[in-house]
C-alpha cells in the first residue's frame, strides 16, 4: 500500500518526536515555572496588602491556624517552583554527552524524571493555592476577638446591678451602652460608688 505525501509526513513527524522530548519537556515545564510565579506574587500580593489587619482581629488559636495553613500553602507553592525550575534548566553540573547511546540513554532517563517532577509541581501548585484560598475563607468567617467598644461588663455599685457595653470611663464617669447600639441607650455612675466592674461573655 503506497503512502500519500500526508501520510509521510506524518511519519517523518513521528520519528523526529524521539529526538524532540527534551525540548518538549522543557517547554511544557518553562509555562509551568512562570505559571506558578505569577501565581505566587498574586497571592502574596493579596496576604500583604489584606491579610494582616484581617488575621490580627480574631482570636489567638484562629490566628495560629490561619499562619500555620498560610506556611504550609506557601511551602508547597515554592516546591512546586523550584521543581519546575528543575525540569526546566535541568539539573546543575549535567555532563555533556559525546556518544549518540549515552545521550539516547540520559535523554530517556530525564523525560522519565522530568515528567514524575512536572506532575508534583502540579499537584504542589494546586494544593498551595487551595490551602492559600482556605485560609483566606477562615480569614473571613473565624470568629474575632471583641475590640474595646464592644466589651461586654457587669458594673455593681451600691444599690444597682447593670450589664452592658463598655462605653467609656472619663472624668469618674463610667458610662454603658445597654441596648442595642442604635437605641442609644446609656447607664452612667460615679465611679465612687462603683464596688465591682467585671467583663463578661454575655448579658
Amino acid at each position: 500500500m503506497s503512502l500519500t505525501p500526508e501520510d509521510r509526513r506524518w511519519e517523518m513527524l513521528a520519528r523526529e518526536l524521539p529526538f524532540q522530548q527534551i525540548t518538549n519537556l522543557r517547554t511544557q515545564a518553562d509555562g509551568w515555572r512562570n505559571g506558578i510565579a505569577a501565581a505566587i506574587t498574586i497571592l502574596a500580593s493579596v496576604a500583604l496588602v489584606k491579610g494582616r489587619d484581617e488575621v490580627a482581629q480574631l482570636a489567638i488559636e484562629w490566628r495560629g491556624i490561619i499562619v500555620g495553613v498560610v506556611i504550609t500553602g506557601f511551602a508547597a507553592l515554592m516546591t512546586s517552583l523550584l521543581l519546575a525550575v528543575r525540569v526546566a534548566q535541568g539539573r546543575p553540573g549535567d555532563k555533556i554527552w559525546d556518544t549518540g547511546d549515552a545521550l539516547q540513554e540520559w535523554t530517556g532517563a530525564e523525560v522519565l524524571r522530568g515528567g514524575r517532577m512536572l506532575r508534583w509541581a502540579a499537584y504542589l501548585a494546586a494544593a498551595g493555592q487551595s490551602l492559600l484560598i482556605v485560609s483566606i475563607a477562615v480569614g473571613w468567617l473565624a470568629p474575632s476577638t471583641p475590640s474595646r467598644a464592644d466589651s461586654l461588663v457587669l458594673v455593681r455599685t451600691d444599690g444597682d446591678t447593670v450589664c452592658g457595653r463598655l462605653a467609656s470611663i472619663n472624668y469618674g464617669i463610667v458610662t454603658l451602652e445597654t441596648g442595642p447600639a442604635e437605641s442609644g441607650r446609656t447607664w452612667m455612675s460615679p465611679t465612687t460608688a462603683v464596688t465591682e466592674l467585671a467583663p463578661v461573655d454575655g448579658c
